[in-house]
């Protein structure tokens, strides 16, 4: 028998990006959120089953109130979210690290791989920090889109480039002709 606590569900989110699927275990009482999908170009319930064959879609208040978060957030209102609602049993200790550091850089702010690299203490690790990032199940709940390299260009993105920019925007940060961010705010 499924441990009810361990049975993988889902909600999505429709936003004018597309849609954001929440995938989580739990119940009413204890619910944990296992992984964001960013939109796709296929709908969001089969990239959800594509990697959970057993989600079922369900939902419970605290889940529901992260989905109108990450709707606020998605019509330009600055959110913070709280973590405690992420499972953190799949992170490993450096992602952590660097996920726990990048959560902070504000709304609005951007920082680049480098710069986080040495906020953490490991001042020669910006590469490693980009595959943290890279593997960051959290998209928009910990904002991995605030990092950028530092010659202003935008990096990658698990979304895709033209959502990373789209979510920048949205939060004011400016980009010059070429495209590039415009390092004035870096955190």
């Amino acid at each position: 028998m499924i441990d009810s606590l361990r049975e993988v569900k889902c909600s999505i989110v429709d936003s004018r990006f597309g849609e954001i699927g929440i995938v989580w275990v739990g119940n009413r009482k204890r619910a944990k959120i296992i992984r964001i999908c960013l939109p796709a170009a296929i709908k969001m319930i089969h990239v959800i089953k594509g990697a959970y064959p057993d989600a079922v879609s369900d939902s419970v208040s605290v889940i529901q109130r992260v989905c109108r978060k990450i709707e606020d957030y998605l019509n330009g209102s600055p959110i913070e979210f709280d973590l405690d609602i992420l499972d953190e049993s799949c992170l490993y200790a450096f992602q952590k690290e660097v996920l726990w550091a990048e959560q902070k850089i504000p709304y609005g702010r951007i920082s680049t791989y480098g710069r986080l690299a040495l906020k953490i203490g490991r001042p020669c690790a910006a590469r490693a920090v980009g595959t943290a990032l890279a593997r960051n199940p959290f998209p928009i709940i910990i904002p991995c889109h605030r990092i950028i390299r530092a010659d202003g260009t935008l990096g990658g993105y698990q979304g895709g480039i033209k959502l990373k920019r789209a979510l920048l925007e949205l939060e004011g940060v400016q980009f010059s002709r070429s495209g590039s961010v415009v390092l004035e705010e870096v955190w």
